[in-house]
């Protein structure tokens, strides 16, 4: 038996040490580093970084090379001369008094010698090498809207950010705060099962003095076994809660606990309320609408800039090497593009875009005002926890009392067992609905704060 015993101290043992205990703020922290929402965020904002520096490069020419080689199977470029075309029989008669008497000896022959036809051809291969820069100097707005738009981008995934965090580290809040809340319920039960245990003995004792009645220790064990079966619902609900904050924060697979607070703060501090028309500002979800507001100003504009003209300028230089002869030359050119097509559609996008940005000021103003009744809200939550929080603290203290007397109540004879264990069972759920409002104002000082972008 001393064996057993100290191969399960030291199983026990070995789990403990097993465990990660980690404080609330160290799970934040976690929560931070490892979260899956967090980690897509953080991609994302990256994401848009380098879309804001692809859209920088638009400011500088635009180099471009080509080079094309080619060999074809035959000449690309076929003659047929008929010599008759080309000398006359006249010119031909006439050619050896032009000549020098010397010569005229050989231009018979050599007359003789020339075919009627000639047929050939050329340019059977070649390449061609161009390098150019085109500099835009004006596109309707084009480039410098698209810019500021790719900066706004890189805002709006940074606030998305904010807002995963914020959602983040209100999940662990919540999975650290029930797990606390479990923690006190199984502390509860403990209490509450070596009270009844105590009283299972006395009762036990009395019975077999003969000054109690066995229905009196049949009510305790029925007691009992609620207990115990009520410590498996808590026990089974604290290993999830354990599990879902170890998935939060990234530790999936190993034995999360957290730290139990030394002390909760039961009072609101004086500082914690804040103006809400002037918070609206600091909150991560106001940003984001204000920031579509400025996106669908400056898509209006880019809308408007689609239909006018684009100017740029720009300089080639061109080497190519066909029919056995080399040719290099650079030049200067200016362009201009006018979308006169364009413009009927593109002045439905343009009126499209106006309706786009009235709609997202509209949606700025009336979000601004549910924003503000949710920090209204939130604060009216908290004042309210508190308030039940009070109430919560009265009622523990009166059922500590009631508990008292029907436990002296029956050690006199003057209470039942029953009235004993309802007394018991009163204590048991003032004590849980005490855990459970003091976990609520918790969660109610961080929502709030939160609400008003804190």
């Amino acid at each position: 038996m001393k064996k057993i015993l100290s191969i399960s101290l030291m199983l026990m043992s070995v789990v403990a040490n097993a465990q990660t205990v980690l404080t609330l703020e160290e799970c934040k922290l976690l929560a931070a580093e490892n979260n899956a929402d967090i980690k897509v965020a953080k991609g994302n904002v990256t994401a848009s970084q380098h879309q804001e520096k692809e859209a920088f490069t638009n400011y500088f020419p635009q180099v471009s090379a080509t080079g094309f080689l080619f060999k074809s199977s035959d000449d690309m470029v076929k003659y047929d001369v008929k010599t008759s075309d080309v000398i006359s029989p006249e010119a031909a008669a006439a050619l050896p008094s032009m000549l020098p008497a010397e010569m005229a000896p050989m231009l018979t022959p050599l007359m003789q010698m020339v075919p009627e036809n000639i047929s050939g051809g050329m340019l059977d291969g070649g390449a061609v090498a161009a390098i150019a820069a085109v500099q835009p100097v004006f596109a309707g707005g084009q480039i410098v809207n698209g810019n500021k738009l790719a900066k706004i981008g890189t805002e709006v995934s940074e606030l998305q950010l904010q807002l995963s965090e914020n959602k983040s580290e209100l999940t662990t809040e919540q999975y650290y705060w029930q797990i606390v809340s479990l923690k006190e319920k199984l502390n509860t039960l403990a209490t509450v099962s070596e009270l009844l245990s105590r009283l299972e003995s006395d009762v036990n004792a009395a019975q077999k003095a003969g000054v109690a009645i066995k229905n009196d220790l049949l009510q305790v064990q029925i007691k009992i076994n609620e207990v115990n079966k009520n410590r498996v619902k808590v026990e089974n609900g604290l290993t999830l809660t354990r599990r879902l904050l170890a998935q939060h924060i990234g530790r999936t697979g190993e034995e999360i606990d957290v730290v139990m607070p030394d002390d909760l703060s039961e009072e609101i501090p004086d500082s914690l309320y804040r103006n809400h028309s002037e918070s609206v500002e600091n909150t991560a979800e106001y940003r984001l609408l204000q920031a579509n507001v400025r996106a669908n100003e400056l898509q209006k504009k880019m809308s408007t800039g689609k239909n006018l003209p684009t100017v740029a300028v720009g300089a080639a230089y061109t080497v190519d090497r066909v029919m056995e002869t080399n040719n290099n030359f650079g030049m200067i050119f200016a362009t201009a593009s006018v979308p006169i097509s364009g413009w009927w559609g593109g002045s439905h996008a343009t009126k499209r875009q106006a309706i786009a940005l009235d709609n997202a000021r509209t949606q700025l103003d009336n979000s601004r005002e549910m924003l503000i009744i949710n920090m209204e809200n939130c604060w009216n939550t908290l004042t309210d926890a508190r308030t039940q929080l009070d109430i919560a603290r009265q009622t523990l203290e009166q059922s500590s009392e009631n508990l008292r007397l029907n436990q002296d109540y029956y050690r006199v004879g003057t209470s039942t067992m029953s009235d004993l264990l309802t007394a018991q069972q009163q204590h048991q759920q003032a004590l849980d609905a005490y855990t459970d409002a003091r976990i609520e104002y918790q969660m109610a000082v961080a929502r709030y704060r939160q609400a008003v972008g804190e």
